[in-house]
């Protein structure tokens, strides 16, 4: 059992590196929380993060406000604020009667000066987080931020026309623009020379470098700079926007009608996509650390997937004994056999590289991502066809939350694999009874079969005679109970 307190976990954590970090999730705490762990802790805590995505959503950060107004104070020496606070949250507790609390207020009263004092001369600083996944109700949550200033104009366009897909977060960062030019002067023109003597074109024709400078600390602020490029699907039912979120009167359409699976674990077998310095080729867990993990899964009775770009990582996952490959870049042959051999599913998410090398750089998506899918989303498509050739058997993902993969766009996927070889009820298929038989509901869930819960969506066309059509719902059925309706 783990029974150190946050003071002694900290006390630890802060002798393994001279540089250290040290973040607070403010999940589920208030200002008093803060305060006192901060004073608890002897100022170690370097960092909060003020702002989480999920956390929002699940209505966890209401106290953000407040907590915020505790950090500027802090890092502004505001130290008559600061004794105003903490007497407010003394009358508070004295008269909710915690009285022991409140006697562990006034030790942090007396002692203020070195608190305000510490954290004026090193700043206690901000992080945002987002926690990208999707919850069992449907709500979910973006992967990746950006500084709506540091956008270009194309993707200032698509954000406004996105507005309400991108939803609003209310965190402001300043951010700093700062430009420096190149010139070679050895290899300047008379002409460009001439030009430059001109008021206003001083630096006509000189590369231009940009570097986009974001202070440390966040405000909790409205309207924020800051959005998810993944996106956000539901406004959050929180105070921070100051008012209550409407409540949806829509269902959910055919993107919704997967069933709640959490009996798995996630391993990492290989570099990715979305994280800067790796590559998706490069190894990360090793055979041995990825047999540890997927054996005590199995022992506990839990189904393991991986991400697994690379050929050297999808091996080692392959011969570690694990149930699912996840988008599957490189593969050969023997990848095919094995999988088949012993029942591998591949889940090729042909989605999420789809739509970063659609929208790009000029959309805001980092050029080192942009310049990772041009260099592997030509062998990840031919990964695909060879595979289903193969006879692998393959279940429908999409990695929804990557730059501009939406949740609602599911169907999506099942175009681009009929773009690349299979018909239209293979690819239906994927994402019915092979992803049932791959999450190990194939009794309940997957086909139109008596015995089976009655899900199911109705189109305005055949998607067997056009697949484009699967992107057109006209009725979802769940559970027997018709959830939506056009």
């Amino acid at each position: 059992m783990f029974t150190r307190s946050p003071a002694e976990m900290v006390e630890e954590l802060s002798t393994l590196h001279t540089g250290y970090r040290l973040i607070l999730n403010l999940a589920g705490l208030n200002v008093r929380d803060v305060l006192e762990l901060l004073y608890d802790c002897d100022c170690c805590i370097t960092h909060l993060e003020l702002f989480n995505l999920k956390d929002w959503h699940e209505g966890l950060l209401n106290d953000l406000p407040a907590i915020n107004e505790l950090q500027r104070v802090l890092n502004e020496g505001r130290g008559p604020r600061i004794k105003q606070m903490v007497h407010e949250i003394l009358d508070n507790l004295e008269a909710r009667g915690e009285l022991e609390r409140a006697e562990k207020f006034r030790s942090i009263q007396s002692n203020i000066p070195t608190l305000w004092e510490y954290y004026r001369k090193n700043p206690l600083k901000s992080r945002i987080g987002s926690n990208s996944v999707r919850d069992n109700n449907g709500r979910s949550f973006g992967m990746g931020f950006v500084y709506t200033e540091t956008l270009p104009s194309r993707a200032k366009k698509t954000l406004r026309e996105n507005s309400e897909y991108m939803g609003e977060i209310p965190v402001h960062t300043r951010i700093e623009e700062r430009v420096s030019y190149e010139d070679d002067r050895e290899n300047v023109s008379s002409f460009t020379r001439a030009v430059r003597r001109i008021p206003g074109l001083r630096h006509f024709r000189q590369a231009r470098n940009r570097a986009w400078l974001p202070d440390d600390n966040s405000e909790i602020e409205r309207p924020g700079n800051v959005v998810s490029l993944g996106g956000i699907n539901t406004p959050p039912a929180n105070a921070l926007l100051e008012e209550k979120a409407p409540r949806r009167e829509d269902k959910p359409g055919s993107a919704y009608l997967s069933t709640t699976v959490t009996n798995w674990i996630k391993v990492m077998a290989t570099g990715g996509v979305m994280t800067k310095g790796v590559e998706p080729g490069s190894p990360q867990l090793t055979e041995e650390e990825l047999r540890a993990a997927i054996e005590e899964a199995h022992k506990a009775g839990a189904k393991t997937f991986t991400h697994a770009q690379g050929m050297e990582g999808i091996k080692n996952a392959l011969r570690a004994g694990v149930d699912s490959i996840e988008h599957g870049f490189f593969m050969d042959d023997w990848c095919f056999d094995f999988m088949k051999e012993h029942n591998v599913f591949f889940v090729p998410t042909l989605a999420a590289p789809y739509w970063i090398k659609k929208y790009g750089t000029d959309a805001g998506i980092p050029d080192y991502m942009v310049k990772k899918v041009e260099k592997t989303i030509d062998a990840h498509q031919d990964t695909f066809r060879r595979a289903h050739k193969a006879g692998v058997k393959i279940a429908l993902g999409t990695d929804a939350g990557t730059p501009f993969n939406k949740y609602d766009m599911t169907g999506f996927e099942c175009i681009l694999m009929v773009e690349n070889g299979m018909t239209p009820m293979e690819a239906i298929q994927c994402g019915t009874i092979n992803a049932a038989e791959l999450m190990d509901v194939k009794d309940t869930h997957g086909s139109i079969t008596p015995g089976k819960k009655a899900n199911f969506a109705v189109f305005e066309k055949s998607p067997l005679e056009d697949i484009h059509a699967i992107l057109d719902c006209s009725m979802t059925v769940l559970g027997g109970e018709v959830v939506f309706e056009k």
